[in-house]
């Protein structure tokens, strides 16, 4: 005969007769079994409402057991059998990035640890959405958003553990106290050395082109030597501006860029 669906109610009801309608010498000792039954059944059937699979589970196995009334347990073993073939579950594979497989992971599941054998074997996991998170000694911890749905069970999920980074050392591959070669601060530096040398030169032999202007020709110096002169102080300006500009950028970057320390816990 096929199980029958009992509400809550019904249940309790189906439990009491069946109770009721037992000879005294097996009541005796009856009624916390029954009645444990009719909890377990009924609160099972609050936690599948729930979406809280995993733990009605349980609660069905308890009420689908022998010792239940006949009507409780038929609709325990019925609502046990839909609920093994909604429930997902999660195989976690732990692997470094060569693909060889990492020992003594550590897995966590919205923050709670799972049992050492979640690596090997299936782990019954509510439906919905989840974090995982590896760890294992000498590696980096790798988490993983995933979504399990209903009737998805032996879902592998994969997460690559990187080996830890040495003592002191940066993501980027340096270490504390160590730094990349300054190359753009270097050549900045170098570019207004040149700039200096450049208006040192044009401003000197500006300033002497003048003189001989001032002793030879003046105040009717053609406008071509004239426009010599011009041209050599104006490129001394510029170089000046240069040199300036250039040595203040390179030293704002080697005072700025420094390297920074890796924040405690990552």
């Amino acid at each position: 005969m096929s199980a029958v669906r009992l509400p809550p109610f019904q249940s309790a009801c189906a439990v009491a007769f069946v109770s009721l309608a037992s000879p005294a010498s097996a009541r005796a000792g009856e009624p916390d079994r029954v009645a444990a039954c009719a909890d377990a059944a009924e609160r099972g059937q609050e936690l599948r409402s729930a979406r809280k699979l995993v733990d009605a589970r349980p609660l069905f196995v308890a009420c689908a057991q022998r010792e239940c009334p006949t009507a409780v347990r038929d609709s325990c073993v019925e609502w046990l059998a839909e609920l093994d073939r909604r429930l997902p579950s999660i195989v976690v594979s732990a692997k470094d990035p060569d693909g060889r497989d990492v020992g003594g992971v550590v897995v966590t599941l919205d923050g709670a640890a799972l049992p050492a054998t979640v690596t090997s074997t299936a782990y019954a996991v509510d439906p919905g959405p989840h974090r995982l998170r590896a760890e294992a000694p000498g590696r980096e911890p790798a988490s993983e958003d995933v979504i399990l749905r209903e009737g998805e069970p032996l879902r592998v999920l994969s997460l690559v553990l990187p080996a830890a980074e040495s003592a002191g050392a940066h993501r980027d591959g340096s270490r504390h106290g160590d730094r990349p070669f300054p190359v753009v601060p270097v050549v900045l530096g170098a570019t207004s050395l040149v700039a200096l040398g450049a208006f040192a030169f044009f401003g000197a032999t500006g300033a002497s082109d003048y003189r001989g202007l001032e002793r030879t020709c003046a105040p009717d110096c053609a406008s071509a030597r004239a426009d010599g002169v011009r041209t050599k102080f104006l490129i001394a300006d510029v170089a000046l501006v240069v040199a300036v500009v250039s040595g203040v950028a390179a030293g704002a970057l080697l005072v700025f860029d420094r390297p920074r320390a890796r924040p405690a816990g990552r």
